[in-house]
């Protein structure tokens, strides 16, 4: 008789064991599955079922610059398909893991409106502004920050 106790207890155990063994791996699938799902959708705009490409992150940020005035503008590029033909160093789109968990960043370096300049540059040389916008999948602005600077670096920045 106890040769068949043993059994059942045994028996037990092993049951006991595989259900542990199947509620973890539900787990971590249901873990993973998340963590997939996190990394996919923080650049994925759900109400217009698409991502937003580089260019129309960039188009963004300059419409709402031009229409601020904060932008010095002439007739020939007043409108953001101008102001790109005439300035096409003018801006780029870079996301890092360490900065806002990768999210979109425009950065735009624009010449200032008089009024701005005015404001912004206590010893008068400053005649550009770099901006940081940080932006969501969908293309609102969440964060921004910038800096005056004197002449915008001419490096090469890519649109797509």
């Amino acid at each position: 008789m106890k040769i068949v106790h043993e059994d059942k207890n045994q028996s037990s155990i092993q049951k006991l064991s595989k259900i542990v063994k199947d509620v973890i791996s539900y787990i971590l699938a249901l873990v993973l599955i998340w963590l997939i799902y996190i990394e996919v959708s923080k650049n994925y705009c759900f109400e217009q079922h698409r991502e937003l490409i580089d260019k129309e992150y960039i188009s963004i940020v300059l419409n709402s610059l031009l229409e601020s005035g904060q932008m010095q503008s002439h007739s020939w590029d007043n409108t953001v398909e101008s102001y790109l033909a005439h300035h096409p160093h003018c801006c780029r789109v870079f996301r890092s893991g360490s900065f806002y968990d990768g999210a979109p960043v425009v950065d735009i370096t624009y010449e200032m409106s008089d009024e701005l300049k005015k404001q912004t540059s206590k010893s008068g040389r400053a005649t550009h502004y770099q901006s940081l916008t940080v932006m969501t999948g969908c293309g609102k602005s969440f964060d921004s920050t910038g800096e005056a600077i004197t002449s915008p670096k001419n490096e090469v920045h890519s649109i797509n």
